[in-house]
């Protein structure tokens, strides 16, 4: 799959920060860095749950969709047309557009940032728990399916996956996915021209880190395992998307070592990041990016 490429945040921007005109690319770095004072504050004295409510309209519009293959290979499994569904962190609900489109009975999302829970307003036929995971009260053996796109690394895998069995009818189904921004199985050359930039923003004790959390596939499928689910399988979705040096710069104001780092260091690095776009790649640079995504099976039937 391959997103077209957008060439201006500038509209969203001057909505978010009342700025009537931004014709310099200065302006734009501006807004963002102001976004990420916001956020880095939030991240802070929050835990990462609620590290991207304060401003929900730019976020949304910086983050990628999800690859549209993810609802075809879920609905191999579980039907989602008039199926009760739950989702744990929607977020700005990226992925609930995806399942309401597909015309569930009933789709409840649980939102712990309650930012995001009001801005989840503006989808019609969600219901929004503003609460966190573990304390949603829930009708035991009632859904169909329960998803989390971009926010289960936030939980306690085994409790919250044991609630999640609870929480699922006999035979209903879990599926989980992350967008991995950068391919690490097959780097694109801005990946690779940009590495040194990301790399100076983390601490030397983990560079050498090893995958993320969702490209552990033992470790996700161990975790599955051991509370109960069946029938689990893994699936690795390789996608493309062409952006603009302002969409590489929103998308970088996301990133948690962003958003930590000082204002002074995060203009700099988005002047550098939109530098490489223009002079390097023509204003315009074709990402590969990585969706992993785990199913699985909650028995039929209770265990002896």
């Amino acid at each position: 799959m391959r997103a077209p490429c957008v060439r201006s945040l500038t509209k969203v921007l001057s909505l978010l920060f009342s700025i009537d005109t931004l014709h310099k690319p200065v302006a734009i770095l501006d807004g963002l860095v102001r976004l990420s004072c916001f956020t880095m504050k939030t991240s802070l004295l929050h835990t990462g749950r609620t590290a991207f409510g304060e401003n929900p309209e730019l976020y949304d519009l910086a983050r990628p969709p999800y690859p549209v293959q993810i609802m075809s290979i879920i609905e191999r499994h579980c039907p989602v047309r008039n199926a009760p569904i739950f989702e744990i962190g929607p977020g700005t609900g990226k992925a609930s557009s995806m399942l309401l489109q597909k015309k569930p009975s009933e789709l409840t999302g649980i939102e712990p940032d309650p930012r995001l829970a009001a801005y989840l307003r503006h989808l019609p036929g969600m219901n929004v728990l503003p609460c966190a995971w573990e304390d949603a009260l829930l009708p035991h053996d009632h859904y169909d399916l329960g998803i989390a796109a971009t926010a289960f690394h936030w939980l306690p895998q085994i409790p919250s996956l044991q609630k999640i069995q609870q929480t699922l009818r006999p035979g209903g189904w879990w599926a989980m996915w992350w967008n991995v921004f950068g391919d690490p199985e097959n780097p694109d050359d801005f990946h690779l021209a940009t590495t040194d930039i990301f790399r100076s923003l983390t601490p030397q004790s983990q560079q050498d880190a090893t995958k993320p959390f969702s490209l552990k596939t033992e470790d996700r499928t161990r975790d599955l395992l051991t509370t109960g689910f069946e029938n689990i399988s893994s699936h690795r979705l390789h996608w493309t998307m062409d952006m603009s040096s302002d969409q590489v710069c929103a998308l970088a104001m996301t990133f948690p070592q962003v958003t930590r780092a000082t204002p002074e260091k995060q203009k700099g690095i988005l002047q550098e990041l939109t530098r490489i776009t223009e002079e390097k790649f023509g204003g315009c640079v074709t990402r590969h990016f990585l969706t992993p995504l785990y199913l699985g099976q909650k028995p039929l039937r209770r265990k002896p």
